[in-house]
């Protein structure tokens, strides 16, 4: 019978079964509390008058005068029963992946009086069964409460319907404990699908020392989740680069940012695209997500947070999955996978000690090694062990992504070094727009070249290369033409233009001039100057056909300008002698071209004569500008008449000096 409190209502009804009814119900031994009386139907009501324990028994009488008892102990307390006893089902669930739980039955107390033992019936909802259910004592243990008594008894009875009653108590001296703890655990499994369902004390007694009754009553009943879905998987998954308060190993921190859809824990996992440094070129491929756990991911963190730091043990290109588990331990889907980050600072290539291992910025003696090898290409990086330096171009231009490495160290190097280079503690994020942004129409960055375009065999010429810029750009490749029948490039030196605003000028390979600044800051290449300037020797007279064959510029976010915010021109430059070049072709069917070069302004004149003196044709008479001029002849006279076949000469009187060159015209 539930305890029963001095002042306070009491109603319970006590039944018969068994026999034939009706039952006629009477107290035949023993007393009942006082102000508590028992009806012939079995109503046992009243209000208690005073405290004590009542023990009586109570015998019911069939309908063919059959008699059943049974004896009763009801106590009465002044205060109300302050001590509990309950179930404990918190962070506990039920799945496929958690057949079977324990759940801890607590004693709290409210007093500190010693006890004897308890006694205990639990009720499980139809829904859930012992793991053992055919074995009780194997699914029901004895706990913590009374565990350092060494004379203590447990005792297990099956009710059947999914009662069970534990008894436990201490056989003689000492007696028990004052405080509350773990009376049992019981291992609940589960008959249903998805749900959940009641753990129920329907009955408590705890007696103390002199084994009379201390205050103690049911908790409220516990609720055990059944749950076989997964957890949506996260999709949000992200990393990057951490650019500050990195440690001392030479490499870059990463972190990783995600939202859980759902409470629970998330357990992390790290693989490697290829190897450092040459990656897709040893064979490397993005990790597949759909292998996860299993190699090649690795384990990071089993209980993982939004914002944890992942330090990679060597150098790489990562990625990441997670798994979220639910408090059922039902494991979500992988996550996305994020894109590769890397834990190093592309350019990062020396220690100033030790060439090859980084030290977590991009300096000077990054870029110095750089420049040791610029322009070198293939093999070459293998036997110079400088594969290193090969960086650019990457995945998406970004200077914090991954390497598409090309073999060749050059511009798409340089400007990954240049973006980079003292970038160690802010972000890219903070570099300031350039001036206009890469898709202004407004703004042109202009290149000139300047350069002779007819000379004589023997010479050694300059072409000049002439940049006005607006301050868009954080570095360019320049790359000339000529005709290699005429020149032979024999060197190049730097204009002093890039270094006056902090930056470089490298050559990859001849008649390429690769420019950058050193660091991003709020305007790129900005003002006129000389960029650099290529010597050729003259192997032969001619046209030089010097021009710019291709220019590339990229502004702070390493994206190309567009093509209407370039312009390139040609400057011919004043000839360094005058001279009339061998017509071509030569012999010549319908026509031919004839050149010649004036060094310095006056009167020139040329025509065409035959072979016994007579002039032909004059092609040009009269004063001049310095420069270079070409004139076509078509093999007729002053009145448009074809002349024959046959030798004729060209001869160019100009400067105070006579040039003359043979033509032999088919018809």
């Amino acid at each position: 019978l539930p305890d029963a409190q001095v002042g306070v209502p009491y109603s319970m009804t006590i039944t018969a079964a068994g026999g034939n009814a009706p039952y006629d119900l009477a107290v035949t031994q023993g007393v009942l509390p006082a102000g508590l009386s028992l009806s012939p139907s079995g109503e046992l009501t009243g209000t208690p008058v005073g405290p004590g324990v009542a023990v009586f028994t109570v015998s019911a009488v069939d309908a063919f005068d059959c008699v059943g008892s049974e004896v009763y102990t009801l106590p009465v307390f002044t205060d109300p029963a302050i001590s509990r006893i309950v179930a404990r089902t918190e962070g506990l669930c039920l799945s496929a992946n958690r057949t079977c739980v324990s759940v801890p039955f607590v004693y709290e107390r409210g007093d500190t009086v010693s006890t004897l033992g308890a006694h205990v019936t639990f009720q499980l909802d139809p829904r859930f069964t012992l793991c053992t259910p055919g074995a009780p004592s194997s699914s029901i243990h004895f706990g913590t409460w009374l565990s350092a008594y060494a004379n203590h008894t447990f005792q297990v009875i099956d009710n059947g319907g999914g009662s069970y009653t534990v008894d436990q108590a201490l056989l003689g001296a000492p007696c028990g404990p004052d405080s509350g703890g773990v009376l049992f655990t019981v291992d609940v499994a589960t008959v249903a699908g998805d749900g959940s369902g009641d753990i129920t004390v329907t009955e408590c007694r705890v007696k103390d020392c002199n084994n009379l009754p201390l205050p103690a009553q049911p908790g409220p009943p516990a609720q055990l989740v059944v749950s076989q879905t997964p957890p949506p998987a996260i999709t949000d998954l992200a990393s990057a680069q951490v650019l500050g308060g990195n440690g001392t190993n030479g490499r870059t921190d990463i972190a990783l940012s995600w939202t859980n859809p759902l409470p629970g824990s998330v357990a992390l996992y790290r693989a490697p695209f290829g190897s450092y440094p040459e990656y897709d070129d040893l064979g490397g491929a993005a990790p597949d997500s759909a292998l996860a756990p299993a190699a090649p991911w690795t384990l990071v963190s089993a209980a993982a947070v939004p914002g944890v730091v992942d330090v990679p043990p060597v150098r790489g290109s990562w990625h990441y999955v997670a798994f979220l588990t639910d408090s059922c331990g039902n494991r979500s889907a992988v996550s996305n996978r994020t894109r590769g980050a890397l834990d190093y600072h592309l350019g990062d290539v020396s220690n100033s000690s030790v060439r090859g291992a980084g030290n977590n910025r991009v300096g000077v003696e990054d870029v110095s090694l750089l420049g040791a090898h610029y322009g070198i290409s293939g093999a070459t990086l293998v036997s110079d062990s400088v594969a290193y330096l090969d960086v650019g171009p990457t995945i998406d231009g970004l200077p914090t992504s991954r390497p598409t490495t090309d073999d060749l160290i050059d511009f798409e190097d340089l400007i990954l070094f240049s973006l980079n280079f003292q970038i160690v503690s802010t972000p890219q994020a903070s570099v300031a727009p350039a001036p206009g942004g890469s898709s202004s129409k407004a703004i042109v960055e202009s290149f000139e070249l300047e350069a002779p375009p007819v000379v004589q065999a023997g010479d050694e010429i300059r072409a000049v290369l002439k940049l006005n810029a607006s301050g868009r750009m954080q570095g360019f490749s320049a790359e000339l033409a000529w005709d290699a029948g005429v020149l032979e490039p024999v060197g190049q030196e730097s204009g002093g233009f890039a270094e006056s605003q902090g930056g470089v000028l490298l050559s990859p390979r001849p008649g390429v001039a690769d420019a950058a600044l050193l660091g991003v800051r709020g305007s790129g290449l900005s003002g006129a100057g000389e960029v650099a300037n290529f010597r050729f020797r003259v192997k032969r007279e001619g046209d030089t056909g010097l021009k710019l064959k291709r220019v590339l510029a990229r502004d702070a976010a390493n994206h190309a300008l567009a093509p209407d915010g370039l312009a390139s021109s040609v400057l011919a430059a004043v000839p360094a002698r005058t001279l009339l070049l061998s017509p071509a072709p030569n012999p010549a069917r319908g026509a031919t071209q004839l050149a010649f070069a004036l060094a310095k302004p006056g009167a020139a004149e040329l025509a065409i004569y035959s072979v016994d003196g007579r002039r032909v044709r004059t092609l040009a008479h009269g004063a001049r500008d310095a420069g270079a001029y070409h004139l076509t002849w078509k093999g007729e006279d002053e009145g448009g008449r074809t002349q024959a076949p046959g030798v004729y000469w060209a001869r160019l009187q100009a400067d105070g000096q006579t040039f003359t060159r043979r033509i032999v015209f088919l018809k």
